[in-house]
């Protein structure tokens, strides 16, 4: 089930290039709490990825699994290897 987005193509493009290049080694995200501020921290991750993880795990009622992250559209293998070890 891939979420809805209402972006044009490139938009999320556009909002991504300007994420974090690095995520902090001690960072530890709880999927089914944190805020888009905090998503934002890690790698990968900025306005547009953050606003779609929280409405997705709205939608879903919570996550149950990093692998989730794979049904938003445009979300990877390689971003969400890049941001496994600081999530749970």
């Amino acid at each position: 089930m891939k979420s809805e987005h209402s972006f044009k193509k490139d938009d999320w493009f556009e909002t991504e290039k300007f994420s974090k290049e690095e995520t902090d080694e001690n960072l530890n995200l709880d999927l089914n709490t944190a805020d888009t501020v905090s998503f934002k921290k890690l790698k990968g991750i900025g306005s547009y990825f953050s606003k779609k993880i929280v409405e997705y795990r709205d939608e879903l009622g919570g996550f149950h699994s990093k692998e989730q992250l794979l049904e938003i559209w445009n979300f990877d293998e390689e971003k969400l290897e890049g941001i496994k070890g600081n999530i749970f």
